[in-house]
């Protein structure tokens, strides 16, 4: 997670979670009546801050490793077809000349 995103979700934790906090009189307050309509814009940008990032972290990482993967895969799947494939042209020779019984 960057760390504007970071920043960005623990200020608006509070506010998401319908508490505000008064730093000139030390005191706190939960549901308040200013809060109408700051509530829900709160909620909706601490979730697609959070949903963003995640997705962003675990899509980035997957789509870097899939060429690697891929990569892997077909070779393996290439090794095993020229394997099958030379063992039965070798049988296939040898039942041509009707040396196998």
């Amino acid at each position: 997670m960057s760390s504007t995103a970071i920043t960005t979700i623990l200020d608006l934790l509070p506010l998401a979670s319908n508490w505000s906090i008064d730093f000139v009189n030390p005191t706190a307050y939960y549901i308040s009546s200013v809060f109408g309509f700051w509530v829900p814009l709160a909620q909706a940008i601490v979730f697609g801050f959070t949903f963003a990032t995640l997705l962003i972290l675990v899509l980035t990482l997957a789509m870097l490793a899939l060429p690697h993967q891929l990569c892997t895969m077909s070779t393996s799947l290439l090794k095993k077809t020229s394997a099958t494939g030379i063992q039965a042209e070798s049988q296939y020779s040898l039942a041509s000349r009707g040396l196998v019984i």
